[in-house]
């Protein structure tokens, strides 16, 4: 197992393919699980809050790893926008506009393999000893966290009567991380025994 393989100098890997897109707004953000079953949405709307979520679950696995003192190291990473067929499948890009973006992505986006070079560094490098971030270009960088209420000049009092989806967007809510952890266990089936005999 991951685990018994792992050991505190050199910790087990668990990176996880997130992306920039997870700064989309979605009601995930808000910590509103609500949508995650919804039928009727965007494709890039639910692109963006499943990248959100692959982003929570790589928090809160480490949270749930560093509390059991397991020794295990959870990442999440930005591969950079790459040259891919990820757009191939998007009806919205049709004629010429299908092949403005097909132009630009070959001009200015990253290979597979340039894009997959944070991903190979988290899993064999020493950089990869390091739990709990939000990796791009082969460096942490911070995740989504906007309080568009906490900047406006208004006394407290009236900021509270403000509906709580415009109060903030953030992935750095651990409260969130685990209603997220725990929908995923009830949406899967998988139990707690379950998972740790995987681990």
């Amino acid at each position: 197992s991951l685990v018994a393989a792992s050991s505190a100098d050199d910790p087990g890997r668990v990176v996880v393919l997130s992306s920039s897109a997870h700064t989309i707004p979605s009601a995930l953000q808000s910590g509103d699980l609500s949508t995650l079953q919804q039928e009727d949405y965007s494709a890039w709307g639910a692109y963006g809050q499943s990248k959100l979520a692959n982003l929570m679950f790589a928090y809160e696995l480490d949270r749930r790893c560093r509390e059991r003192g397991l020794p295990i190291a959870a990442n999440a990473v930005h591969p950079g926008v790459v040259n891919t067929e990820l757009f191939d499948g998007d009806g919205a890009l049709k004629g010429p506009l299908r092949g403005l973006v097909n132009g630009a992505l070959a001009l200015g986006a990253k290979t597979p393999e340039e894009g997959a070079r944070t991903s190979v560094l988290l899993a064999t490098g020493s950089e990869g000893k390091l739990s709990g971030r939000y990796w791009q270009n082969e460096k942490p960088a911070p995740s989504v966290d906007v309080d568009f209420v906490g900047q406006l000049p208004l006394p407290t009092a009236l900021k509270n009567l403000l509906p709580s989806a415009a109060k903030r967007r953030t992935s750095y809510d651990p409260a969130v991380w685990e209603d997220l952890w725990r929908e995923s266990e009830r949406l899967t089936g998988l139990q707690p025994k379950e998972v740790a005999a995987w681990a």
